[in-house]
């Protein structure tokens, strides 16, 4: 329960450390400027050691755009992405703004790690997959699961053997152990087998969920709670949460 108050976006930490090479990064905040704009791709990828920015197109959603199959780095579909360089002496580059809950591919020059602490808006997401294609995806994770116990409730629509991830220092990309640990601040190749609405063990839904927000917006739908002096106008909301496999999580 919640008042039937103006609520501010809330807002996050994340801290991305790049190794020098490609890296595939899951933003999950949405670095805001001064006046509550979307930040340049320059202005958040500040280190001068970072050259390239890469992600797929929005309205092409976050599945892969390979020939064949995953391979190096340099073999994704540049028309199907936006880019950002350092030097763009052609005037080639089309990303304009730096959005949150999305994958970027970056490619750091140097010998020595990067690292970017970034603090920008948050949005509840949830996966929207494109079928039968790999789809490039990072996860808000609480802890460091399996990549095994993530994915084993989601049966056969996303299995292990088909999830990849990026080698920064060869620029390929190589099958995950199912043993191996996932990491937050990560983007993955992870092939939809059909449609699918995963989220991960537990998944989460509320009213707007689609839109990536709980909106306490009353007081259309404000209920009273109490009475005479000590009545009070509530916005109710119900969050559900939900276990994808057999055995028991508890939601953090």
């Amino acid at each position: 329960m919640a008042l039937v108050v103006p609520a501010r976006a809330q807002t996050a930490d994340q801290t991305l450390t790049l190794s020098p090479g490609w890296n595939a990064v899951w933003l999950e905040v949405e670095p805001l400027d001064a006046n509550g704009l979307a930040k340049a791709p320059g202005d958040v990828f500040n280190n001068a050691s970072i050259q390239v920015v890469a992600t797929p197109k929005p309205l092409a959603g976050m599945s892969e755009f390979f020939a064949n199959d995953l391979g190096a780095i340099t073999t994704f579909n540049q028309e199907e992405w936006q880019q950002w360089k350092r030097n763009d002496p052609a005037g080639e580059n089309n990303l304009a703004v730096i959005s949150g809950n999305r994958p970027y591919l970056v490619q750091v020059d140097g010998g020595s790690p990067v690292v970017l602490s970034l603090s920008g808006k948050v949005s509840f997401f949830r996966p929207a997959w494109t079928p039968d294609r790999y789809n490039l995806v990072g996860f808000g994770l609480q802890g460091t699961p399996t990549f095994d116990a993530f994915f084993g409730p989601s049966g056969t629509k996303h299995p292990v053997s088909r999830i990849f991830t990026l080698n920064s220092t060869t620029g390929n990309w190589e099958p995950v152990s199912g043993s191996a640990q996932m990491v937050s601040g990560k983007a993955y190749w992870v092939f939809s087998n059909g449609p699918s609405t995963y989220s991960g063990p537990v998944s989460v839904d509320f009213d707007l969920a689609i839109a990536g927000k709980l909106d306490f917006a009353g007081p259309l739908d404000s209920t009273t709670v109490g009475s005479g002096v000590d009545a009070v106008e509530l916005d109710l909301e119900e969050i559900v949460f939900s276990n994808a496999g057999s055995s028991a999580s508890t939601p953090e």
